[in-house]
């Protein structure tokens, strides 16, 4: 514990030096939207980063030179420890302005000055970024849809996912999304009976044989219910367990039940990976997209059910062989 805290503060000290000669300055930088305007000022004394002072507003300005001024004069006007020098964004075409500003105001065009600015402007964008309003879930479920080629947005989604050890006490999960909410009372959990052997393939064809069998034979009313079909069906892994799903429902006649797999991102890589049919290469997803976190959320779910259950059956083995 007393070496990670003496790292943690080590690493704190890194982040806030800055090889600037000891200088005292401050940085500003901006970001806009339509409606408000984000801005982030970095105090950097005796070459040190000290602090960051972030302001969010709603602005009626249309120019960077409008915003940039009218921000200046404002906080400038009001904070004691004015340095000698304040690095902005761009040059101000009305300089008398700022003849009650005791500092010497100037736009770096690069080095290191103009490396902090966009480090203000970094963090502007980011706050501004966090004054959104969460997105709207039907708006997620549509635009998921776009993006996935369906012909109408995903409002059910089940996945699928499989969990053993060296293919001992392997079982099946599946879970079910309606919309952002888990609904916990259509889970349903599979101990693998005819595959034997680490063979994840086998045992994505008996789970989903399974699942989908009991949709399909349902004969009271609440039984089809129980087992009604979902909307999507999203699979962990990659290619392989796509083709294995895309084959199972073939055979079982549900050609048109939309399905996809979603394969975590390896050592390197950005972001998870989601395979449609059809398509040789991924899907292209950003590493923060609304949409892939939706979809890596579903499948955390179904992994964590999985494990869960099949680390009791462990359990239960262990304990009845001691």
């Amino acid at each position: 514990i007393r070496d990670l805290i003496a790292t943690v503060h080590e690493t704190l000290e890194k982040q806030k030096v800055v090889r600037h000669g000891g200088k005292d300055f401050d940085a500003v930088g901006f970001y806009a939207s339509s409606e408000k305007i984000a801005f982030c000022v970095l105090l950097v004394r005796k070459g040190i980063l000290l602090d960051r002072k972030k302001f969010v507003f709603f602005t009626p300005f249309s120019s960077c030179d409008e915003l940039i001024t009218a921000f200046l004069l404002q906080y400038y006007g009001t904070v004691l420890d004015i340095p000698p020098t304040i690095y902005i964004p761009n040059p101000l075409q009305e300089r008398e302005a700022f003849s009650l500003i005791p500092a010497n105001i100037v736009s770096p065009q690069k080095g290191e000055k103009a490396k902090m600015v966009a480090l203000a402007e970094h963090n502007a964008e980011e706050w501004l970024e966090a004054q959104k309003e969460p997105e709207n879930e039907e708006t997620l479920l549509q635009r998921l849809g776009e993006k996935l080629s369906l012909m109408q947005p995903p409002h059910w989604i089940e996945c699928v996912d499989i969990s053993n050890l060296q293919g001992e006490e392997a079982v099946g999960s599946l879970v079910c999304f309606s919309g952002k909410k888990p609904l916990k009372n259509r889970y349903r959990k599979f101990k693998i009976r005819l595959t034997e052997g680490p063979n994840d393939y086998a045992m994505m064809v008996e789970v989903l044989s399974r699942r989908f069998k009991r949709a399909l034979i349902a004969a009271s009313e609440e039984e089809k219910q129980k087992w009604s079909l979902p909307d999507l069906l999203l699979v962990d892994g990659g290619k392989g367990q796509l083709q294995i799903a895309l084959r199972v429902l073939a055979d079982l006649g549900l050609h048109s039940l939309p399905v996809v797999a979603i394969a975590k991102a390896k050592e390197g890589e950005e972001a998870d990976k989601i395979f449609i049919p059809g398509r040789k290469n991924p899907l292209s997803f950003r590493s923060d997209s609304p949409e892939l976190l939706y979809l890596m959320r579903i499948r955390d779910e179904a992994h964590r059910f999985a494990i869960t259950y099949h680390r009791r059956l462990r359990a239960f083995r262990a304990l009845a062989t001691w």
